[in-house]
């Protein structure tokens, strides 16, 4: 049944009471100001919620501001390409996948960049010879069966249909597989580096998509909030 523009904000209040409160936790600067945002941009008449619309304006922010630090730092310590290469594919990969994330932006933001920098200079050192095909390919083939078992994760501000977790499942093995049939290109083109943070970009990505990653981290966060 059709909504009235007054009932879908009465709705899209409730749902952003509910989104925001986080049990109780204050909302982090980027949330406020992707707040502010959503609010401008929505139109009475929508359907979306300013709880669902202010999240993806946070994610995109931060990705943001990821990117710029990620492109400095990895600039400054010489390992510019791989960090480059590593991140948009990650970021590309977990775009249909998800995965788990710190409830605080500014922790998610600083742990995950630290992961992609130090995942990145890895890639731009580690040397596997004649091996790195095989290399590549068993990481690949260790995110495909964690991405088939596991993906796409449940999103925590907004429900999926199953026709939509279906058609993500399907992307992300065709990406696999383009992904890993380009490294191996690479490998013989003798870009092994750019290969190796492809195929570790795949891997963080299967890693922290894996239910053993959401327990790590709830642990984690109740140990700090304990302590705190």
């Amino acid at each position: 049944m059709a909504q009235s523009p007054h009932t879908q904000r009465m709705v899209s209040r409730d749902f952003e009471s509910s989104y925001l409160s986080k049990g109780g936790v204050r909302m982090s600067w980027s949330e406020k100001v992707s707040i502010r945002i959503a609010r401008k941009l929505i139109p009475a008449e929508s359907t979306f919620t300013v709880g669902q619309v202010s999240h993806g304006i946070e994610l995109f922010l931060l990705y943001i501001l990821t990117i710029t630090s990620i492109i400095i730092c990895s600039f400054i310590f010489g390992f510019l390409n791989e960090a480059l290469i590593l991140s948009l594919s990650y970021f590309l990969y977990r775009n249909f996948t998800g995965g788990v994330h710190l409830q605080n932006s500014l922790s998610c933001f600083i742990v995950g960049n630290l992961l992609v920098l130090l995942i990145s200079y890895f890639a731009s050192i580690l040397s596997f010879g004649h091996n790195t095909a095989l290399v590549v390919f068993l990481l690949f083939l260790f995110s495909f069966l964690i991405n088939l078992r596991y993906a796409p994760a449940e999103h925590t501000y907004n429900r999926v249909s199953d026709k939509i977790k279906r058609r993500n499942k399907k992307i992300v093995i065709f990406l696999l597989f383009f992904g890993c049939a380009l490294s191996q290109i690479l490998i013989y083109s003798e870009y092994k580096q750019f290969a190796l943070s492809i195929s570790f970009s795949v891997t963080l990505q299967a890693l922290l998509l894996h239910p053993f990653a959401f327990r790590l981290v709830k642990r984690l966060e109740n140990l700090f909030t304990r302590k705190g």
